[in-house]
């Protein structure tokens, strides 16, 4: 069941207390339609097929709220030094089923100086409330049962191209070890030059 995790709330986090503990955090939209002008005198209207390009990242931050290190779509940045939290890979067109590009967290092999990890999302050229049915969710990697799930197009704050989705924190009274927080925040890329430091203050 989909939690009902407020902005700024924190719950333990619910994953199946198996091998890795594992979650996924992902990110989905569709394709659309846009209305253009076509002509130079005798102007019409046309409705064309578009595609959406969003990225989904992660920083990891210490104790101290320093940031370790980041996973992104970028090839360089597939995955951690740990190896155990990894990206999907890039899409640029939300044509695949399901997630579109998620991460992975095994959270139960994190290196101790792992304090926090941060999700955050731009969307390329288009804010989050011009792309069609884009979502972000929280999951148990076994069950694929969702803890979180936002539709992002929908959010009153979502014209904006940037969003810093949740925290986990570890927390040794959790059964997981970690407790997800609810961030949920909307900023404008160009008013962010370091989202590292900017996730920062959420913690």
């Amino acid at each position: 069941m989909t939690s009902t995790l407020a902005q700024g709330q924190s719950a333990p986090l619910q994953v199946t207390i198996k091998d890795k503990n594992r979650i996924q955090v992902g990110i989905s939209w569709d394709t659309g339609q846009e209305l253009v002008k076509e002509g130079f005198i005798i102007k019409k209207e046309k409705l064309i097929n578009v595609t959406y390009d969003i990225d989904l990242f992660c920083c990891v931050y210490n104790a101290d709220k320093e940031v370790l290190c980041a996973v992104t779509p970028e090839n360089a940045s597939l995955m951690d030094p740990s190896e155990q939290i990894f990206h999907s890979g890039d899409n640029q067109t939300g044509r695949i089923s399901g997630d579109d590009e998620f991460i992975s967290v095994n959270t139960a092999l994190l290196p101790e100086n792992y304090e926090s990890i941060i999700f955050f999302a731009l969307s390329h050229g288009k804010t989050f409330k011009q792309v069609n049915n884009s979502e972000v969710r929280v999951a148990d990697g076994i069950s694929d049962t969702n803890q979180l799930h936002l539709d992002l197009n929908k959010a009153a704050d979502a014209n904006k191209d940037g969003f810093i989705f949740v925290a986990i924190t570890r927390d040794g009274a959790a059964e997981s070890g970690w407790t997800l927080k609810n961030i949920s925040t909307f900023k404008n890329d160009a008013d962010v030059s370091d989202w590292g430091a900017e996730g920062a203050a959420y913690l």
